[in-house]
């Protein structure tokens, strides 16, 4: 239960923040969507068996490269056009 709690707050902030409006109706609407939406795909997103995974060790070790290559600048924006 924690975890679709977690979910639906986290997408809220996100839809917050990409509307920059913390109005209570937007934060509301955000809620109820996304609530809705992960209940929906809760199979998908958490999994059958969600439980195992990657552990903390392995997924702070998949972050290096990731953050490295958002830091270093060489993409830029969505599209992925390379800087080089």
């Amino acid at each position: 239960m924690r975890r679709y709690v977690a979910a639906v707050a986290l997408l809220t902030l996100v839809y917050a923040l990409a509307l920059a409006s913390f109005s209570p109706f937007d934060l509301l609407f955000g809620a109820l969507l996304f609530a809705a939406l992960v209940f929906i795909s809760r199979g998908f997103v958490f999994g059958e068996d969600s439980g195992r995974g990657p552990s903390v060790l392995g997924r702070a070790a998949a972050f290096v490269p990731f953050a490295f290559e958002v830091s270093s600048g060489r993409y830029s924006g969505a599209l992925g056009r390379s800087r080089w």
